[in-house]
């Protein structure tokens, strides 16, 4: 991407907690520096794409997190929507989650997000100079502790340099196409990031709900980027909607620590469809002559159907006091240091 070519550049990002949104940061701050005319803007803008139509010259760059080793469908579906233009030039960025155990940093796998993005705007008439993948701190929160301050600092003081490093090539007109190990990972488990992206998200935003010590600020459904979470009742509560990507927002800003995973829900409600369903299918007449494929469709469709239901009821009983607290002191949730990146605040993701 030469210097004396499509001074304007448009950057997109879609970030939960601050990670990928650091990363576009530091693509505008370089390329700003290299008298690009920068843009920045997040993909739940609605004016996002209105912006670039006209645009007869200009550059963008794709900043996303990687869920379940393929781009969140929120971002896919950004990419599809993007108007065709010829010759356009484009860069990828994903934020893969770096971990520790013991004293070593691990890297993330971004599996196939690059890769897709990268094809559906290649289809698009884009000229794809480059992806890769940088490592950033993991942030499910669902599942697992926040890393430590010092640890969240190494991984991105080592982001920072490996983004300004690549996009220093790029600029300099080399292409550059990085990850493939992670991607021949990706391509492996791609059944698994089909079935996160059409089954796993849905089920994990219905495992949420706000202890007894929110005190329904509305931070969490004011700040949702993608407007899943509504509030519920006369003392209202957030509600979590099939609308959700679990970019962990939600859980990395709550000022009281009030938004847990429901543990104990989950192992009821596993054990209550498993058991319920083999019931089911044994009343069938012919139960043992229904295709395996058949099976199976009728297992995760009464299953998502248990899972919109039993949500409700998960709401309900966590609106009753002694329930709450059962449903928070059974969940490690509710002892997780939490995490957003360092120096991003709200207000900065929230601009939209």
């Amino acid at each position: 991407m030469p210097p004396d070519e499509n001074k304007t550049l448009y950057l997109y990002y879609f970030s939960g907690t601050g990670n990928s949104y650091r990363i576009a940061k530091w693509t505008q701050e370089y390329f700003s520096k290299s008298n690009f005319n920068t843009f920045i803007s997040s993909i739940t803008d609605k004016n996002s794409i209105n912006n670039i139509k006209n645009d007869k010259s200009f550059s963008i760059g794709f900043f996303f997190p990687t869920h379940g080793f393929i781009a969140p469908f929120s971002v896919i579906k950004f990419a599809i929507s993007l108007p065709r233009k010829r010759n356009a030039k484009a860069i990828i960025v994903a934020t893969r989650a770096g971990w520790m155990i013991g004293k070593r940093h691990l890297p993330g796998v971004e599996g196939t997000g690059p890769l897709i993005i990268s094809l559906i705007l290649f289809l698009k008439g884009y000229d794809i100079r480059g992806f890769f993948a940088v490592d950033m701190p993991s942030n499910w929160l669902q599942v697992h502790w926040g890393l430590k301050p010092e640890n969240t600092n190494w991984f991105t003081e080592k982001a920072k340099i490996k983004t300004i490093k690549n996009l220093e090539e790029i600029i300099g007109g080399k292409r550059i196409y990085r990850g493939w190990i992670s991607i021949f990972l990706g391509i492996i488990l791609f059944p698994l990031s089909l079935a996160y992206l059409f089954i796993g998200r849905f089920t994990l935003s219905k495992i949420m709900f706000a202890d007894f010590n929110c005190n329904s600020c509305g931070i969490c459904w004011n700040n949702c980027p993608l407007n899943a979470i509504e509030p519920k009742g006369k003392d209202p509560k957030p509600f979590w909607t099939f609308k959700c990507e679990n970019c962990q927002r939600c859980i990395a800003f709550c000022p009281k620590k009030s938004i847990q995973t429901g543990f104990l829900y989950v192992i009821l409600i596993h054990h209550f469809t498993t058991i319920s369903f083999t019931v089911v299918i044994m009343l069938l007449p012919g139960h043992l002559n229904i295709p395996q494929f058949l099976f199976k469709v009728l297992n995760i469709g009464y299953y998502l159907l248990f899972v919109y239901l039993g949500y409700f009821v998960l709401f309900y009983l966590s609106k009753i006091n002694i329930l709450n607290r059962m449903f928070a002191y059974t969940t490690p949730t509710k002892i997780f240091r939490r995490y957003h990146e360092p120096v991003t605040t709200l207000t900065e993701l929230s601009s939209r």
